[in-house]
């Protein structure tokens, strides 16, 4: 299953996308919410794909709940994830790079937990949190 958060241009067009194909039991667009650190703790992995982002509080937000992260390129990404250590950073327009990197997090399990709590780790060490 994979949750769709935010908003933006693209959302009818994934509307469309969805149904022509037949997607409605597989990927759910929830839209804005509140409720996003519910949502995160109970997810496997975190798919940020901004062409433009500033410091990207999401990424922080599921390191610290131990999910790696999958990220384009763009803005302060590097300064929140290590690429290869608590997550992949890929090129901004490498489509099928997000998709390799997330289809090898989803396929072993022991990498995405390793990710993900090296993620954790780092991000306790810059907020001294004991």
């Amino acid at each position: 299953m994979f949750l769709v958060l935010g908003e933006g241009k693209l959302e009818y067009e994934m509307k469309r996308y969805i149904e022509e194909n037949s997607l409605q039991n597989q990927i759910y667009l929830l839209g804005a919410r509140k409720d996003v650190y519910t949502i995160l703790s109970q997810s496997n992995l975190l798919l940020l794909t901004s062409q433009f982002e500033g410091t990207p509080n999401v990424a922080l937000e599921a390191q610290a709940f131990g999910i790696p992260v999958v990220a384009c390129d763009s803005g302060g990404v590097r300064d929140c994830i290590i690429d290869q250590v608590s997550g992949y950073v890929v090129p901004v327009d490498d489509t099928l790079g997000l998709v390799e990197k997330c289809l090898e997090l989803l396929n072993f399990p022991e990498k995405r937990y390793i990710m993900g709590q090296e993620g954790k780790k780092i991000l306790r060490k810059i907020l001294i949190v004991k």
